[in-house]
C-alpha cells in the first residue's frame, strides 16, 4: 500500500471547506462527509460534493494492466476566487501490516508534474502526478488514523501516514475545471483524465458486448468479474484472484470460478491462460492450493483443486468446442492427474481398493474446510470426504469421455460404476 488517500480542502474567499473524513484515535476530527451529496459505483466510484456555491466530483479508477490509479476531478467554482489543496497520505507497506511514525524513512524528489516518494528500499517509489496546479514539498505525518474493522478484530487499529507535501490548484470566479492526479509505481505518459477514463469505459464496454447479455444485472456481473482476472508476473499468464483485499490466487477457487468468469463471458483466451498457469505448476498430480505473497513456491495441500481442474477442462470444451487445444494441452494433464490419484501422491491422497479417494491425516487440512491454527486442524476431514469422491467420480467420467474422443476408447470404462456403487 503506497497511497492511503487524498484529503481535499477548499478555500473560497473567506470560507474554508474541509472535505476530508478521517476516523482518529480521538474520534472523528473531520466531517467532510456532510458535504457529500451522492456516491455512485457503476462502473467506477464517483463522489459528488456540494458546498457553498461550488460542486466537486471525484472519480477514481485504475489503468488496466498497470499499478496506476487515477483520481479525476471535475470542479465548478462559485463566485469567489478559490484554492483547492490536495494532501496525500502516503505509506509503503504490505496489506497485512500497519506503520508508525518514523518507522519508514521517506525521501522525495519533486519533478515537473509532481513528486517521486521513496519508502522502503526494496519497494519501487510512489509517483504522484498532477496535470494542474503546483506541488509544494513538506515533511509531516498524520498520526493515529483509526480503522474500525481492525478494532473489531482485536488488532492494533491505529496507523500513522506520511504527508510529503500538498498539491494546490487555483480557480478563478465561476471557473469550471477538470484535472487529474495519478498515483503509480511506473512512469505515466498520459495525464489526461478524460482520455484515460474514456479508454477504460471502452474496455469495459467491449467486455460486455463480447459477453452478449442484454440484461442490466448480467452486464454488471460481466464488469464485476473483470476485477478478478489478473496477470501473474511469475508466469506471464492470467490467473484468478480468490478475493480482495488479501487473497492471492488459489487453485480451488480459480477452477470453481473459471466457467463464470471466463466462459460465460466469452473470455476464452483468458480461460486458456488460467488453465495453463495451473497445469504448468502441478506436482505429482496436484494443482497448487495457493500462490502466497512473498513465497517462492506454491503450496499443494488441496485434494480437490486438481479435480476441479478436470471439471473446468470439461466446461471449457463444452463452451468452445476447442478439441484441438484440449487434446494438445489439457488432455495429457487430465490423464496425469487421474494417474497420480489412482497410484497415490502426496498428503496420503490416493485411490483405495474400493475405488474411492482417501486423503489426509489428522494434522493435515486438504479440503475447502481448511482452517488451521498452528498445529490445530479446526475441522478434520481426513479419509473419504463425500464431496471429494463426488468430484473424483466426475473426473473419471470426464477422462473417459475425453479419451474416447482423443484415442477412440475410454481409459477406465469400469471405474465409474465401481466408484458409484461404493459411494452409495
Amino acid at each position: 500500500m503506497h497511497l492511503a488517500k487524498l484529503d481535499e480542502r477548499f478555500q473560497a474567499g473567506a470560507c474554508h471547506y474541509n472535505l476530508a473524513a478521517n476516523d482518529h484515535r480521538s474520534g472523528f476530527l473531520e466531517y467532510g462527509f456532510v458535504h457529500l451529496q451522492q456516491v455512485t459505483v457503476e462502473p467506477f466510484p464517483a463522489f459528488t460534493y456540494s458546498f457553498g456555491d461550488i460542486t466537486l466530483v471525484k472519480t477514481i479508477f485504475m489503468v488496466h494492466g498497470k499499478n496506476t490509479t487515477v483520481i479525476y476531478y471535475q470542479v465548478q467554482n462559485g463566485a469567489e476566487p478559490a484554492l483547492l489543496t490536495l494532501v496525500p497520505l502516503v505509506n509503503c507497506r504490505g496489506h497485512h501490516f500497519i506503520t508508525t511514525r518514523g518507522e519508514i524513512n521517506f525521501t522525495q524528489q519533486a519533478n515537473d508534474n509532481g513528486v517521486s516518494i521513496k519508502g522502503r528500499e526494496e519497494m519501487p517509489p510512489l509517483l504522484l502526478y498532477s496535470n494542474s496546479g503546483i506541488y509544494i514539498p513538506g515533511d509531516s505525518w498524520y498520526d493515529g488514523m483509526a480503522y474500525a474493522a481492525e478494532r473489531e478484530r482485536g488488532e492494533n487499529p491505529y496507523e500513522d501516514h506520511y504527508i510529503p507535501g500538498r498539491f494546490e490548484i487555483s480557480f478563478a470566479p465561476g471557473e469550471s475545471k477538470t484535472f487529474t492526479v495519478v498515483a503509480s509505481t511506473e512512469e505515466v505518459a498520459n495525464l489526461t483524465g478524460e482520455e484515460l477514463l474514456a479508454a477504460e469505459r471502452r474496455r469495459l464496454q467491449e467486455l460486455t458486448q463480447r459477453a452478449g447479455f442484454e440484461d442490466p444485472l448480467a452486464r454488471r456481473l460481466v464488469r464485476a468479474a473483470d476485477a478478478f482476472i489478473v496477470e501473474r508476473r511469475s508466469t506471464g499468464k492470467k490467473t484468478v484472484i480468490a478475493g480482495y483485499p488479501w487473497f492471492a490466487d488459489w487453485g480451488r477457487d480459480a477452477m470453481i470460478a473459471l466457467p463464470g468468469l471466463t466462459l460465460v463471458t466469452k473470455r476464452f483466451e483468458d480461460a486458456r491462460e488460467i488453465l495453463l498457469t495451473f497445469a504448468e505448476h502441478r506436482r505429482k498430480g496436484l494443482l497448487p492450493n495457493a500462490f502466497f505473497d512473498g513465497a517462492r513456491d506454491p503450496v499443494y495441500n488441496a485434494v480437490d483443486a486438481s479435480l476441479w481442474f478436470v471439471h473446468a477442462v470439461y466446461k471449457y470444451l463444452t463452451y468452445t468446442n476447442d478439441l484441438e487445444f484440449v487434446r494438445e494441452q489439457l488432455y495429457p494433464v487430465v490423464r496425469d492427474i487421474i494417474h497420480w490419484y489412482m497410484e497415490g501422491t502426496d498428503f496420503n491422497v490416493g485411490m483405495d481398493q474400493d475405488g474411492l479417494i482417501s486423503a489426509g491425516s489428522p494434522d493435515i487440512q486438504l479440503t475447502w474446510m481448511d482452517a488451521k491454527v498452528d498445529q490445530w486442524v479446526v475441522t478434520p476431514r481426513h479419509g473419504k470426504a463425500v464431496e471429494i469422491n463426488a468430484l473424483w467420480y466426475n473426473a473419471v467420467c470426464i477422462l473417459n469421455m475425453l479419451s474416447a474422443m482423443v484415442e477412440g476408447n475410454p481409459a477406465y470404462p469400469e471405474l465409474p460404476g465401481r466408484i458409484k456403487d461404493r459411494f452409495v
